[in-house]
């Protein structure tokens, strides 16, 4: 039973659109199996404008689905897209090997944040923008189109990742071996 007020509504026409067309982007980088692998359900929130507040989450309570807001470029969408993606991989990851990751002390410092997270946060927070970045990297990289326009989108999020390296290597000193090696070579990727 839905609480009075709330409707539920299929995408409209323009959001299909766009998500048609960030689909398209995951397909041309090479990236459309990583997302299409860890997501079933795109819960389109909206549409917004950059700058514009958004929000996008993944939660293990509601496995393979994404929520976000809609942003008029389909390369941002893609982004917002993997990004969520990443977060469900991990996620699956750690549950099919029975990891648990602490979710409660404050250790390491997330500049997304501005404080210290857990270090189960504090991981999902470098991979997900280590795949961002490096998923930036390689869509400003294809030569179908002019996207230097992502570089401030790309640079933010590598600048972000340098500065909280120090927490990086304490991080993945906590971290089973698979796991490390699979972050440091993601988050060496994205920070050259």
């Amino acid at each position: 039973m839905f609480s009075e007020g709330v409707t539920v509504e299929s995408p409209s026409l323009v959001e299909q659109e766009l998500l048609g067309r960030a689909v398209q982007v995951l397909e041309r980088t090479g990236t459309l199996r990583c997302f299409s692998d860890s997501v079933g359900v795109v819960a389109v929130l909206g549409t917004a404008e950059p700058g514009a507040p958004t929000a996008t989450w993944a939660t293990g309570g509601l496995p393979y689905v994404v929520h976000l807001h809609l942003l008029p470029r389909p390369e941002l969408i893609a982004r917002d897209l993997i990004h969520e993606a990443t977060h469900t991989h991990l996620n699956d990851w750690l549950a099919s090997r029975d990891i648990r990751l602490d979710p409660v002390t404050p250790v390491y410092w997330s500049p997304w944040k501005d404080s210290k997270r857990p270090l189960f946060g504090f991981t999902h927070s470098i991979m997900a923008f280590s795949v961002v970045t490096a998923f930036l990297a390689t869509v400003m990289a294809d030569s179908g189109t002019d996207q230097s326009w992502l570089r401030v989108f790309h640079d933010a999020e590598r600048d972000r990742l340098r500065s909280c390296a120090e927490s990086v290597t304490s991080a993945l000193s906590m971290l089973p071996d698979e796991l490390s090696s699979n972050l440091s070579d993601v988050y060496t990727l994205a920070t050259a």
